[in-house]
């Protein structure tokens, strides 16, 4: 005879969260991975773009499939497979992703926890910042800044894609601060973010 459990999100969990989880988006995906979690057999990942105020942390699964009104399933893999794609999400929602492992058929870990938020492009990766001297002015004290970057995931160079690029010298904290989201205000570098003086760069 075989007897089968269905236990709530919060119920057995005995041991330590996987590490190393991470949310890496997509067009209207996320893929989800997580570092490999000792005599791990399963891992199970449920997300939710529901407010924690509709969905705790630690709320069980809910009767729907609408991710807009609690936590829903992703699905499971089997050890060793530490990675996951959820696919069918809305870009431009913010997610939280949750992942456990399961150890023997009565024990699992505690939540682990992430956010992402799919996108048509990935953002550019690997910014870096050169200081030059000013070729035209080499005395005056000037100097220019190089910006360069690694592609955005999924952009297409033949489809006329731009990157737009905005600078400031406004501090991050304290008076005059300015947040890394702030809105492009276009009036001067030292109140806020503005735009390059050339609107956006053709990619090669």
């Amino acid at each position: 005879m075989f007897f089968l459990g269905v236990f709530p999100a919060g119920a057995l969990a005995q041991l330590a969260a996987p590490t190393g989880l991470t949310v890496t988006p997509g067009d209207q995906s996320l893929t989800v991975s997580w570092d490999t979690y000792t005599n791990a057999t399963f891992y199970y990942i449920h997300y939710t773009s529901a407010p924690k105020s509709t969905a705790a942390d630690d709320a069980d699964l809910h009767v729907s499939i609408d991710p807009t009104k609690g936590w829903v399933t992703g699905g499971f893999t089997q050890a060793p497979t530490t990675e996951k794609t959820l696919t069918g999400l809305t870009n431009g929602s913010e997610y939280r992703v949750r992942v456990r492992a399961q150890t023997t058929l009565t024990t699992f870990t505690e939540h682990a926890f992430a956010t992402g938020t799919p996108a048509l492009f990935g953002p550019p990766t690997d910014l870096g910042i050169e200081t030059l001297r000013d070729p035209i002015t080499p005395h005056a004290g000037k100097v220019v800044l190089t910006a360069s970057w690694t592609a955005a995931p999924g952009i297409d160079t033949g489809d006329g894609d731009h990157y737009v690029v905005h600078y400031t010298s406004a501090p991050k904290s304290g008076e005059g601060a300015v947040a890394d989201d702030a809105a492009v205000v276009g009036t001067g570098a030292a109140t806020g973010w503005t735009r390059t003086a050339v609107e956006g760069f053709q990619l090669d």
